[in-house]
């Protein structure tokens, strides 16, 4: 680091070099000094603390001492925190708020104090930073300039960080070797005027903490299903079938509550004073602050829903979002606690289903909205303000216009893939529009690779670079980016610090380079989850770059060799994801052109930077991880073999998703010996969750359509508990395309990495290789009941998805039809917006044949046989009391057994419309398109309509169906 200390002390202290001028505070000369350091004689522990930090590098900068003393009345002296100088100067900290501070010279004395319990310690890092130069880097890594001259010019006055509660959620304790690294992260936030962490030592003016019981998702802290559930079913939350939700189910997860009833908010009301009446009296002893905000809001998991019962239901609808029901709710507990905690907040969600504002309900004075951007359904490479994320910009702007007090949940990161890329200019431009919003709570993730060779797979580029900015931007957003860059990379890499500079400003230039309005990705709102086509700047002249400036910083920093670990760090992402891409830009390639590196090159560098930069910064259980991770990247080399009726294959029809691409979730990635790599997803868990059928299909994220699914009957399932492929099916893979597995989805895995946008007809035949092992699926097994997944294969097929054959006909067929995909024409294996329900069904069973419609080019054809196969379509909205007229058209061939085509209401308990039964209708002749039509009136139910259509149990032959349409009838 010596060798950047020339270039630094001009960078950080711009007046250095002008000593003893007129408004010059000289506090050492040639490594002398006359200056105390003196603190008041009531000193709290965190402005005793705020003495020895400024005492501690006032030294480290002078290499003279600065004693420490109480009250001192010497007229060269730094006044700490209260004193009784500073009273006699108009300092009075009593006035300040809890984190504002202050600077100020009278003569030779400087005064540095701020309000309890954190302005002191901030006053004195503001001036260690503006005057001293010092920097604290990441929590291993400090800049400290050599000036045994030193005369300060402090800027006078009082500021303040300008969100009340900064929080970045790092996860760096889990991974440093050092037994105290929970302490030195904590002071490094601190340092940095971070206030989210929760210490025990009073020190460190403790920090913004919430109340009991936990911070998020609480709900179920509330309300235990495991304590309630049997007993008061009604406070759970009903689902779409009319039944309460909430047993079986992880506490926080995949429930909510039934928050119109009383007796519930009541029970609420009283456990809340009780935590807050806790709180209270452990502070009392322990010296903390009272927390200020307690959290109650929705458990996570339910982005369609709170609570589906007519009461629920009534509060929603008024209100047009169930964020009318949770403000409700909210609003009257936090009624219940303003008059004996009046200086209580209380904070729930605007999320999921919740997130849009509702239409005449306002929260109460002491009730916190915090905005949650569901995993950023923004476009994460653009700011809030951009057109792109009109949708969710409307949404904060309008919990603002709302709320007196606003929270922010944030997403400073992706999730899925490892990505090269920078957005410090995007995360500036909305901390800004935060501010202009009134948001005062700030809560950002921004993890780095969390779990290696797990699940969290986003290995952020520049990552320390990332979070000292952001901690600087949350304190200002108005300060420019470049000058903070510039300072960051002088003290973090040493001679090739102008190299890295240029590649940020070449990263971040790249990631949010625009064509016209489009957002890098083509899905706005899921740029995290795009598609490697999707993101245009991920091409062989960028990895090009990268690595040209990437060997120019390490020829730099020879000699440096921290320096040298950390631009070795820098190339993780890009070789991870250059690994991640290769066969896809080998495939691009013109004729006899060939990729600029050896793979085999690239795949040795990434292993010997994982191992190094493991062992320096990784405890050693972590390391171990990153080591197996290393071994099994060199196993898959180029792919692993695939199983035996795909060999002969090309590899350009097929898709394989193995071990290291696997996302874990609920599920963990464990050692297996039997799976493809020696890894694979495995859910175990509560015996309770392994009950239900093996069941496993295909979902889209993004459109909300299930596709085709299979359950595996207990008596069908492999004895020897090893891995078997099944088949799925065959589908179109679009974006949001996902594999699910067991009946809790814990295991969703996106496959589509294989989509191309522009070949959205392409058809898939996908495929499943699973274990099932215990005694729920294997009868006499002594092993743990488990379920794990260690590959999906898809075989790129022939077949293309085709298109409407008469778009005039189909349009006027479409016109006010209330059944979605009614002429069957869209989605491939399964009709889209159909849910496929029942056991066992086989892609034989059925198919959307693709000529031989009678609207459009397609219908569905079900062939008879020993399971019952039902499609359904829920979320029919009809008016009570209004006529409709149900129709479609139905085709047997040599078809004998039950068949159904009905609207019912979606508990099943009542059938609207029946054209399989309807008295007099016409017989469908064999081999011929029959048009089947009732006209009916809506009657009042509770849980909605949904259209249904299915085949009997034992049927024989064939039968098809198209052309269902469901219209209101003309008064």
């Amino acid at each position: 680091m010596e060798a950047s200390v020339s270039k630094l002390t001009i960078l950080f202290v711009p007046f250095l070099n002008v000593l003893f001028a007129a408004n010059l505070l000289p506090l050492a000369q040639k490594g002398a000094s006359d200056y105390v350091v003196s603190v008041a004689s009531n000193a709290s522990p965190s402005e005793s603390f705020a003495a020895e930090e400024l005492a501690k590098y006032l030294r480290q900068i002078t290499r003279a001492p600065f004693p420490i003393a109480t009250e001192s009345p010497a007229a060269a002296s730094i006044q700490v925190g209260p004193t009784s100088l500073a009273l006699k100067n108009g300092i009075d900290a009593r006035t300040y708020a809890p984190e504002e501070w202050s600077m100020k010279i009278s003569g030779k004395t400087l005064f540095l104090a701020g309000g309890r319990p954190r302005g002191t310690l901030y006053a004195v890092y503001e001036f260690l930073e503006r005057e001293g130069g010092v920097r604290w880097l990441d929590a291993e890594t400090e800049f400290v300039p050599r000036r045994p001259d030193l005369a300060v010019a402090p800027k006078e006055g009082r500021a303040r960080p300008a969100f009340s509660t900064r929080y970045i959620a790092t996860a760096w304790y889990r991974q440093k070797p050092t037994s105290n690294q929970n302490e030195r992260t904590l002071v490094f936030s601190l340092r940095n005027k971070g206030n989210g962490l929760a210490p025990a030592d009073p020190k460190y003016g403790f920090a913004e903490r919430y109340g009991s019981p936990t911070a998020v998702h609480t709900f179920g802290n509330y309300i235990p299903p495991k304590e309630y559930f049997d007993a008061h079913p009604e406070y759970f939350s009903m689902g779409p079938d009319g039944k309460r939700e909430g047993k079986g189910i992880t506490q926080n997860l995949g429930w909510q509550l039934c928050l119109s009833r009383p007796e519930l908010r009541d029970l609420i009301l009283k456990k809340l004073k009780a935590h807050i009446a806790a709180d209270r009296a452990s502070c009392a002893k322990t010296g903390a602050p009272f927390p200020r905000v307690y959290v109650l809001d929705q458990n996570d998991g339910s982005p369609d829903h709170i609570c589906l019962c007519p009461e629920c239901q009534r509060i929603t609808k008024r209100e047009g979002s169930a964020a009318g029901l949770m403000v409700d709710f909210i609003n009257e507990i936090a009624a219940g606690i303003e008059g004996p905690y009046p200086d209580v907040l209380l904070q729930t969600f605007a999320y999921e289903c919740s997130e849009i504002p509702p239409k005449t309900i306002r929260p109460r004075d002491n009730v916190v909205i915090r905005y949650a951007d569901f995993y950023t359904t923004s476009d994460l490479f653009r700011p809030l303000a951009h057109p792109v994320n009109r949708y969710s910009y409307e949404l904060l702007t309008g919990w603002s216009r709302l709320s007196k007090n606003l929270a922010v949940w944030d997403y400073w990161k992706m999730f899925e893939q490892t990505t090269p890329y920078s957005h410090l200019a995007v995360v500036r431009a909305d901390l800004l529009l935060f501010l202009e919003n009134r948001v005062k709570i700030l809560f950002a993730e921004c993890e780095d690779y969390t779990r290696p060779a797990t699940g969290d797979k986003d290995i952020q580029s520049l990552y320390a670079l990332k979070i000292w900015v952001f901690y600087k931007l949350m304190q200002d957003p108005s300060l420019p980016l470049e000058p903070l860059v510039r300072c960051f990379c002088e003290g973090y890499y040493g001679s090739a610090a102008a190299t890295l500079y240029r590649f940020w400003d070449f990263l971040e230039k790249a990631t949010l380079d625009t064509d016209g309005d489009k957002a890098v990705s083509i899905r706005p709102g899921k740029a995290q989850y795009s598609l490697p086509s999707e993101r245009r700047y991920l091409n062989l002249a960028f990895y090009r770059e990268a690595n040209r400036l990437l060997d120019q910083a390490l020829k730099e920093s020879e000699g440096d060799r921290a320096a040298t670990l950390r631009i070795r760090r820098e190339r993780l992402p890009f070789d991870e994801s250059l690994l991640q891409f290769w066969n896809e830009f080998s495939a691009k390639l013109p004729p006899g052109a060939s990729m600029p590196w050896e793979r085999s090159a690239i795949l040795a560098r990434n292993t010997n930077d994982w191992l190094a930069w493991s062992a320096a910064a990784y405890s050693p259980e972590f390391q171990a991880m990153v080591q197996e991770q290393v071994r099994m990247n060199s196993a898959v080399g180029e792919g692993l073999p695939l199983p035996a009726p795909f060999k002969e294959l090309p590899r350009d029809r097929v898709f394989d998703v193995t071990w290291h691409q696997l996302r874990q979730g609920r599920a963990l990635l464990q050692a297996d010996t039997d799976a493809a790599g020696g890894k694979a997803l495995v859910l175990s868990g509560d015996p309770a969750s392994h009950q239900k059928t093996l069941a496993f299909g295909l979902y889209n994220t993004e459109t909300k359509t299930f596709g085709l699914s299979r359950a595996l009957d207990p008596a069908s399932l492999p004895k020897d508990e090893k891995f078997h492929l099944y088949k799925i099916g065959l589908t179109t893979v679009s974006p949001g395309t996902v594999v699910w597995v067991h009946w809790t989805w814990f295991i969703q895995q996106p496959i589509d990495g294989a989509c191309d946008p522009s070949d959205p007809g392409q058809l898939w035949t996908c495929y499943a290789s699973l274990k099932a092992c215990g005694p729920a699926y294997v009868a006499g097994s002594t092993r743990e009941n488990a379920v794990s997944l260690d590959r999906l294969i898809l075989v790129k097929s022939e077949r293309k998805k085709t298109g409407k054959e008469d778009a005039q006909a189909l349009a006027a067929f479409d016109e006010g039809n209330l059944i979605r995909n009614g002429g069957l024409e869209s989605g491939a294996g399964l009709p889209a917006h159909w849910r496929l329900l029942g056991a066992a069904v086989a892609e034989e069973d059925f198919n959307l044949e693709e000529t031989g419609g009678k609207i459009g080019a397609r219908c569905l054809s079900i062939g008879g046989g020993p399971k019952e196969m039902t499609f359904k379509q829920d979320g029919l909205k009809l008016t009570p009391g209004k006529r409709y007229r149900f129709s479609g058209w139905v085709k047997p061939e040599g078809f004998a057994g039950k068949w159904m085509l009905r609207i019912v209401d979606t508990g099943w308990t009542k059938s609207m419309a029946q054209l399989d039964l309807l008295p007099g209708a016409k017989t469908p002749a064999e081999g011929a398109w029959t048009r089947l039509e009732e006209t009916f009136t809506a009657g009042e139910v509770a849980t909605g309509y949904s259209a249904v259509l299915l085949v009997g149990a034992g049927a024989r032959g064939k039968i098809c169906f198209d052309g269902i349409q469901l219209l209101p009838v003309a008064d």
